[in-house]
Formats: C-alpha cells, sequence, structure tokens
C-alpha cells in the first residue's frame, strides 16, 4: 500500500472551513470526504500504488492556510492560500 498524508495549516485567523475529497474517478473507486474547522492533518495508509487519486478541497478563512501534500507520490505538493479557496490536483502513487 500507498501511503499519502494531507496537511492544513490555518495561519492568523479564527474563522476557518475546509472541505476534504479524495477520490479515483473509476466505479467503486476509492471515496473520502471531510470537513475541518481548524488546523488538520489527514494520513492515507490505504492507497494502492501505481494508482491516480484526485485530491480536491475548498474553504475559507480570514488567514491563510497552508496545504502540504507528501508521501508516496510523484512530487510533493505544498501551496498557500488566502480568503475563499479551492485547490484541485491529481496524485499518482508509488
Amino acid at each position: 500500500m500507498s501511503t499519502v498524508t494531507i496537511t492544513g495549516k490555518f495561519n492568523n485567523s479564527n474563522n476557518n472551513v475546509l472541505s476534504l475529497e479524495v477520490f479515483q474517478l473509476s466505479p467503486g473507486g476509492y471515496s473520502f470526504q471531510k470537513k475541518y474547522h481548524g488546523s488538520f492533518k489527514e494520513v492515507f495508509r490505504d492507497l494502492l500504488p501505481d494508482n491516480t487519486y484526485h485530491v480536491e478541497f475548498t474553504g475559507s478563512t480570514t488567514g491563510t492556510v497552508d496545504i502540504e501534500i507528501e508521501g508516496d507520490i510523484e512530487a510533493n505538493i505544498s501551496e498557500r492560500y488566502e480568503s475563499f479557496f479551492m485547490g484541485d490536483f491529481n496524485l499518482k502513487t508509488k
């Protein structure tokens, strides 16, 4: 199995929300959804190697949020967002 960690760190704010979805497009494929109201760390240990997973998130903050995606993937991702935000990434597991 492949392991991927998604971390979100909200900075300088008290009003935060982020909805995270990790899924595969194939019927019956992997599906995860969760909503956060502050900083979080989600570890996925059940992803199949050599597969593509889609990560989507939307949210809002009165400050900034740093998103990091790392682990058994082709390239780690680190992004900063502010105000109303959305992100969309394709992850290829190793």
